[in-house]
């Protein structure tokens, strides 16, 4: 597994971004992404909200305004980790499912956390 971000949490939990990851399921799809992978590590290290998923029991979503470059400058960066491997382990760490620039937090998630 190769590391791309590998950093630790407001809590303490070790989250890592694998590069195959951030190829296929974040700037494939999410070209704004592209050369953004601080921006990431600064959304899951200093987040403005980390929210339960509203689907994934086992995912937290982290945002950050503000994180990305200009244009998408105003947006928050939403970055969802999948934290299931910690139930068997818990010293696994918490692995980066996707990461996107949108303008809102989904009503349906609730909150963790909020600085």
């Amino acid at each position: 597994m190769d590391a791309l971000v590998d950093c630790v949490d407001r809590w303490g939990r070790r989250i890592v971004l694998t590069e195959a990851q951030w190829r296929t399921h974040v700037v494939d799809g999410h070209p704004p992404l592209v050369g953004q992978e601080e921006a990431v590590r600064a959304a899951l290290t200093a987040p403005e909200r980390v929210m339960l998923d509203a689907d994934h029991a086992d995912r937290e979503n982290f945002y950050r305004r503000g994180a990305l470059a200009a244009p998408h400058d105003h947006l928050y960066l939403k970055v969802t980790v999948d934290f299931a491997a910690t139930r068997v382990d818990p010293l696994a760490p918490g692995f980066v499912v996707t990461a996107f620039p949108t303008d809102h937090i989904r009503r349906r998630e609730r909150s963790k956390w909020r600085r």
